[in-house]
């Protein structure tokens, strides 16, 4: 049966410090067969100011009498050297179904986790306090403003934050001069600075 990866990927702690450290993220399939496993890749969405420096797997997870199936990977994360920590971090993942001689059963999937960073959300909104440009006419732009101080301040481009919101450069220029985003967007947005603003 096909997997519901964004279901059963989890993470443990929910949040680091500014410094970084390391996170266990755990997969689960409903009833795998015996016979078969899961495989997974990780990286850090495009752009981040955190980057992944290790891991390693832990005990394989077996939870009830077999229902579920998986394993735990622990990821060490560390903030990138000379860059202002952001207040998220977005771990992708990868996720496949292989026979046991490690043959691929159906399509990689996709799945993601956002971890909040421990106090960085402070500093961005003492960047988002600073005086801003007037609103572009015709559009809501406190977001659209909250976002490119956070931007700014985590020293990123429109493009890395783009990839990490899933949307297309000029979305986010749009954005950033007064446009209103969409409710995904801006729940993404709000997610990447650490709350909405006032």
């Amino acid at each position: 049966m096909p997997l519901s990866v964004n279901q059963q990927m989890s993470s443990s702690p929910t949040s680091l410090p500014q410094t970084g450290g390391k996170v266990n993220v755990t997969f689960q399939a409903r009833s795998l067969p015996t016979n078969s496993r899961l495989k997974a890749a990780y990286s850090l969405a495009p752009g981040s100011t955190f980057q992944i420096v290790g891991s390693s797997t832990l005990a394989p997870t077996n939870v009830g009498t077999g229902t579920f199936q998986g394993f735990t990977k622990q990821l060490d994360i560390r903030p990138r050297p000379g860059v202002p920590p952001s207040p998220t971090v977005f771990i992708d993942a990868s996720v496949q179904e292989v026979s046991a001689t490690g043959q691929p059963i159906g399509a990689p999937q996709p799945a993601r986790r956002i971890l909040s960073i421990q106090n960085a959300a402070a500093a961005v909104a003492a960047v988002a306090a600073s005086p801003q440009p007037a609103p572009a006419p015709g559009g809501s732009s406190g977001l659209g403003q909250s976002l490119r101080s956070f931007r700014e301040a985590a020293g990123l481009s429109q493009e890395a934050v783009a990839q990490q919101l899933q949307v297309s450069r000029s979305t986010v220029s749009r954005v950033e001069r007064g446009q209103e985003p969409s409710q995904r967007m801006a729940e993404g947005i709000r997610a990447m600075i650490g709350g909405s603003p006032s």
